[in-house]
């Protein structure tokens, strides 16, 4: 089996167990939710599957004139992320997100969709979102939050395009999502993101040289398991 496939079955097979443990364990009411046990600390890391939907498009120029009718879209992505969270007071958290560096493969579209892949890059977006939980119903916690996310750019990879160098860069981000306590420590939890993120790119198209302005503006949705300590 290949590596990657090995990793992701590992990975499944964690977190079902842990699931599994979950819910053979003693379950926690709403009100031992909103009344904490003191002991417990102010830390917690959230951990899960993340999808990661591109609402891509781009302007490209080559030569230094913008092509007509030309763009790029951005192949979605299936990654792992870990939250490390502080409850600064009983209803507002900061996160901070990471996760494993996607490979993420960029082709054109429109007039030079025909040029196939234009290349990739392996990038890793890191989060910091302030978050407000709403009051508990039924014993779920919804939360709503906002920040910013800086992709960091690891390497690029030619395709059509040659000498591919993309650029790092900064967006805003809001987020969404729910929480389910199970006990004082475990929880499950699902989290919507949409990121606004614009990165430059350039390289050379045969012997021309090309520049674009790659929109990827991703929707992620993430679901997993919080461990508080």
């Amino acid at each position: 089996m290949h590596p990657l496939k090995n990793t992701v079955a590992g990975y499944w097979r964690t977190l079902a167990a842990i699931m599994l443990g979950i819910c053979f364990s003693e379950p926690t009411d709403a009100a031992a939710f909103d009344h904490q046990a003191p002991q417990q600390g102010p830390w917690f890391v959230r951990t899960g599957p993340l999808w990661v939907a591109y609402q891509s498009s781009a302007d490209i120029n080559l030569m230094g004139q913008s092509l007509a009718g030309a763009s790029a879209r951005a192949r979605n992505n299936v990654t792992f992320m870990i939250d490390l969270g502080y409850e600064v007071t009983d209803t507002f958290t900061v996160l901070v997100m990471g996760g494993i560096p996607p490979r993420t493969v960029v082709q054109g579209a429109g007039s030079v969709e025909g040029l196939g892949n234009f290349g990739a890059v392996r990038y890793g977006p890191l989060f910091l979102t302030g978050v407000y939980y709403l009051p508990a119903w039924q014993g779920v916690r919804p939360y709503i939050g906002a920040g910013l996310a800086h992709a960091f750019i690891f390497k690029n990879y030619d395709g059509a395009v040659s000498g591919l160098d993309v650029q790092g860069n900064t967006g805003p981000v809001v987020q969404m999502g729910v929480e389910y306590p199970w006990n004082e420590r475990w929880s499950i939890f699902a989290d919507y993101k949409h990121l606004w993120l614009e990165l430059d790119a350039h390289g050379t198209l045969g012997p021309a040289p090309v520049k674009a302005k790659i929109t990827l503006d991703p929707d992620l949705l993430s679901m997993g398991v919080k461990f508080h300590f």
